[in-house]
């Protein structure tokens, strides 16, 4: 299982950098997570990474900002075939696609093999994120943890052994909380990142479009 960041605040020279998060799960299936605020940015983020967004075969959103849903609507007009998951936030209605290629989440689901949503978690900003399974690891894969980071790997300790996170922290602090990741990629909205990464230099990997993670 691979994880790359097509989407961040940080692009190195021939990518673009935008404000929001994206990344591509590359296992059995490909699936897209979250799609930046910008459609344009991110297909050009995803042609440069010699990607084809016509072989996406999930998309799911985390939650309805648009700095995570705003590229959405330029990806679904070059992919009339990838079924997209969202929360009950999103205005799913407006997306003009088959409502049979929409799934509106509210608990945890299976995704495709060996990627599994959290369900729809916080009490405000209703958020998904989701734990993707590789043959040494299990990612917790964020789009901004706005139900709190904690909270997130709290829940999912009930089913599942996370060895990992990757994307959007949010403003979440307790640092110590992280101390069993073997794989720690924060970015995006990440408050903390360079206590994070102070903290713990070896399993830190610093976040930007084209970065991946094998596992």
């Amino acid at each position: 299982m691979r994880i790359m960041v097509l989407y961040d605040n940080e692009a190195p020279p021939g990518l673009l950098s935008g404000w929001g998060f994206s990344c591509l799960l590359e296992g059995e299936e490909v699936v897209l997570f979250d799609t930046g605020d910008d459609a344009s940015k991110l297909l050009h983020n995803v042609r440069e990474l010699s990607l084809d967004p016509r072989e996406i075969d999930k998309i799911v959103i985390s939650h309805a900002h648009m700095d995570h849903a705003g590229g959405l609507p330029g990806i679904l007009r070059t992919n009339e075939t990838a079924r997209v998951f969202v929360p009950p936030s999103l205005r799913h209605d407006s997306l003009r696609i088959a409502p049979e290629r929409i799934a509106v989440v509210g608990k945890p689901i299976d995704i495709s093999p060996g990627v599994m949503s959290t369900g729809v978690m916080g009490s405000g900003i209703e958020e998904q994120s989701l734990v993707v399974s590789g043959r040494r690891d299990k990612i917790l894969v964020t789009g901004c943890a706005h139900p709190g980071l904690e909270n997130i790997l709290e829940a999912v300790s009930s089913f599942s052994e996370i060895t990992g996170v990757v994307g959007g922290f949010h403003s979440f602090s307790r640092i110590d909380a992280l101390s069993e990741m073997r794989v720690i990629v924060p970015c995006h909205c990440t408050t903390h990142k360079e206590k994070i990464r102070l903290r713990y230099p070896d399993s830190v990997t610093e976040c930007a479009a084209g970065i991946s993670v094998t596992f």
